[in-house]
Order: structure tokens, then sequence, then C-alpha cells
């Protein structure tokens, strides 16, 4: 009982730091104004908008302001505005915001972006999770480097063709495979997130020579040739896919971070000499079998190799940075394990390394013991026989 009380405390303290955290990241600090703002009245047609500013207002720019008025000497005072989860339906009158730099309107119910396409000061814009299906008027931010419109309703990207981001995400839009092409301007783009979008590759990708990190997780992705030259690459997440074959990554020397989990991955050999690769999780790649190649991964830190049929650590026995290895339904067995356990430990005492191997291995036996069972039976006796007490104390 106690430690549910500590999980549902917890929990509060997060839901709490998470509904504000937009109120917490901005650079303003409330204080109070003596200063009579006799701009005009601005019209908020969507209340919950208006109470949003209001409130945001009060939080950042005058605390003492008690009037129930959105005016336009307000709105220009506004360089950051961070209102997701607001309810927000209607954005007329934010265009008057117009030396916004960030604007944050995630998860709201907006579906009309057309009142802030003047606004060209916007370098970062989050409208994720909301209606939107045309999104055409971000084309007229010609300073905008970040974007995040994930989980929309959008079909087509036409209105990238125009702007230079540095960050995008596109995540949970449908269908976009066939508005993925060479014509986006993607020569400045440093990351992109394109998961559950329906590609079958990232060709599209080619040129994009900065790009240090993609995120294209749960599409039907079974090539990979397009990240072939894309030396600057540092994390790549390809998870829930239909890749067989790596061997594209070979020359990308500056990938630190690969996760490849639920695909046919047989063949290690293209991560051979990464020496900044520091994690891998290829969990359920269930032809896995050779893990030979990571010898030579030198920073190596995590291995995740869940549900494969590797039956071997002694290749990564020198590896003396390496603290996490997950072989949970994996083929090894446990004096292999010791055996590994045993000589790195030996490895980071004789290099003064002092953080320790956690070898993780949550098999079946773990946790359908024959004591888990007589305890499960033992608690469910407990329970009925209370049960019963009540009932006949109460009939």
């Amino acid at each position: 009982m106690l430690k549910f009380k500590k999980i549902l405390f917890l929990a509060s303290i997060f839901t709490f730091t998470n509904i504000n955290i937009a109120l917490a990241i901005d650079n303003y600090v409330p204080f109070s104004s003596n200063q009579v703002d006799k701009s005009e009245e601005v019209q908020i047609r969507d209340l919950n908008l208006k109470q949003a500013l209001l409130e945001y207002y009060r939080f950042h720019i005058d605390k003492n302001y008690n009037e129930n008025k959105i005016t336009k000497g307000m709105l220009e005072k506004f360089t950051s505005l961070s209102l997701p989860w607001s309810n927000i339906f209607v954005l007329d009158g934010l265009e008057h915001a117009v030396n916004l730099k960030n604007l944050n309107l995630s998860n709201n119910f907006i579906e009309d972006l057309s009142p802030i396409k003047d606004l060209k000061n916007l370098e970062d814009l989050n409208i994720n999770n909301n209606k939107i299906k045309d999104a055409k008027i971000i084309s007229e931010l010609k300073n905008l480097k970040k974007l995040a419109i994930a989980k929309n309703n959008i079909s087509n990207l036409e209105f990238l063709k125009d702007i230079h981001l540095e960050e995008l995400d596109i995540a949970s839009n449908g269908i976009l495979k066939n508005y993925l092409d060479s014509e986006l301007h993607i020569d400045k783009l440093r990351s992109i997130k394109v998961s559950r979008v329906g590609i079958e590759n990232l060709n599209f990708l080619k040129n994009a020579k900065n790009l240090e990190s993609i995120f294209a997780e749960e599409n039907q992705i079974d090539d990979l040739t397009g990240l072939a030259n894309l030396e600057k690459l540092k994390i790549l997440y390809v998870d829930k896919n239909n890749i067989l074959d790596i061997s594209p990554l070979k020359n990308l020397k500056n990938l630190s971070e690969l996760s490849a989990e639920y695909n046919n991955i047989k063949d290690l050999s293209a991560l051979e000499g990464k020496e900044k690769l520091h994690r891998i999780q290829i969990n359920n790649n269930t032809s896995l079998k050779d893990i030979s190649p990571l010898a030579s991964l030198k920073s190596l830190a995590s291995l995740s190799l869940k549900e494969s049929l590797v039956e071997d650590l002694s290749p990564l026995k020198d590896l003396k940075y390496i603290y996490y290895v997950d072989v949970t339904g994996a083929k090894i067995s446990s004096k292999n394990q010791e055996e590994f356990r045993s000589y790195n430990e030996e490895l980071k005492k004789n290099s003064n390394i002092d953080k320790k191997l956690e070898i993780v291995n949550n098999s079946s036996e773990k946790y359908f013991s024959i004591k888990n069972y007589i305890f499960i039976v033992v608690l469910l006796f407990l329970l009925i026989s209370g049960i019963r007490s009540y009932w006949k104390r109460n009939k």
C-alpha cells in the first residue's frame, strides 16, 4: 500500500510539472508594470485562447494585470508563447503577436493556421496533435528553423519546398510516402522525425548532408541506401520496420546511437570499427546470432539483445566501458554470462573504471518460479478468505 501511495504521489508530481512546464521554460520574469496600455483591444473569438493568453501574460509579464481584455500592445510583448493542452480551436487575434519567435500550440483542436501566416519572426513552431489538414501558410514563415507538426491530418508537404528547416517532426501524419521527395529543401536539416508515415525507404534524405538524427520507427522501410553518405549522422532510430541489410551504414563514422528493434537483421558487420557508437538496441531481431563485429566498438556502453539467437558474449569482453547488456530471451547460458561478467569486472578494475557491469536477463524462470507460484496462491487464498468473512458479517 505504501508503495502504491508513493507511485501515486510521484505520478501527481509528474502530471503537475508536465502541465506547467510550458510556463517554466520561458525566459520571461513577471513584474509589475506602471505603464498604461492605450493600444487597441483585440477581439479573441476563442474564449479558451483568451483565457490562456491572460494567464500567460500575468505569469510572465505583469503579475498585477487584472483586466479581462487583450490588447495589441500586450500581444506585441510576447517573443515566446507556449499554450499546449488549452482546448484552443480558433487562433483569430494571434496575428497581432508579431514579435513571436517561439510558439507552442500543441495538443489543441486547431484546424486553421491562417491567423499566424504573417508572424514573420517565428523560428520555432510546435503544432503537434491538432486537426490540421492544410499547412500551406507555413511556407510564408521564411525564418522558421524548427517545425513540429506531428499527429495531424497532413497528406501534402508542398509547404516545405519554400523554407529551410533545421528540425522537422512530421510523424504520425497518415500516408506521406508520396510526398517525401528530393524537391524538399533539406540542405540545412539536422533532425527529422518521420515515424508512422508509411514510407518504404529513406532515399528522400540522400542529400541531407547535415543530418545528425533520424527517427523513422514503425514504417515499412526495407532499404537504408539513402543514408549511405550522411557522414554527420549520429542518431538513428528505425525500430519496427522490415530491415534486413544495414550495410549502407558502413561508412557512417559518427554514428553514436542505433536502435533497430523488431527488424530482420542478421549481419552486424557494417557496425565494425565505429569508435563513437556507444548505444545499440537490436532487440527482437530473431535471426541475429553473431555479435563479433561489435568487438571493435571501443566506446560501446549499452547493448540490448532481447529475443535473439545470440549464444556468446565473449566478443564484448575487451569493451571496458560497457555497463549494460540485456540478454532477455537470448540463448546465452548462465555460465557464459558469469564468465563475461568476471572478465569485464577485472578489466574495469585494471582500468580504474568504477561503473559496474549490469547483465539483465528477465527470463520466464525469474517471474514464474515455484516460489512465485506459491506466493500468488497464498495471496489469492487470503483475498478470498477476507471477502468471504466480510460477506458473512454483512449478510
